[in-house]
């Protein structure tokens, strides 16, 4: 055992670790709530629109901080009001529309990059 914690101690440390995270997760919107990203769209000028359950035409910019995988995408947004977050699984969405996203995210970075021309 690397640390011995009595079980009082150790159920309130879960307790609050719980809180923190759920927390965490309820103010970027991914438990419920008026954050909830509820559509996005990505038009063809290369401009993002969010929409949440609050407010719909959220004008955001793509971060270079999200991710591409075989299975998933991790999208971040620059909005006037903070980041925005958004994990998309194959469960998600249809997997060829996951697939064409993914390939345009990854075009895209190669044009943005310079590495061919636009």
């Amino acid at each position: 055992m690397l640390f011995p914690l009595p079980p009082l101690s150790a159920a309130l440390f879960f307790v609050v670790a719980a809180a923190v995270v759920g927390l965490g997760l309820w103010s970027q919107g991914w438990l419920a709530g008026a954050h909830r990203l509820t559509a996005v769209s990505w038009l063809s000028d290369g401009t993002w629109t969010l929409s949440s359950a609050a407010r719909k035409n959220i004008p955001a910019t793509l971060s270079a901080g999200s991710r591409a995988g075989s299975h998933w995408l991790w999208l971040r947004w620059h909005t006037g009001a903070g980041d925005r977050s958004m994990l998309i699984l194959t469960g998600d969405v249809l997997p060829r529309e996951l697939r064409r996203l993914s390939v345009r995210l990854r075009l895209e970075s190669v044009c943005k990059a310079g590495l061919i021309g636009a």
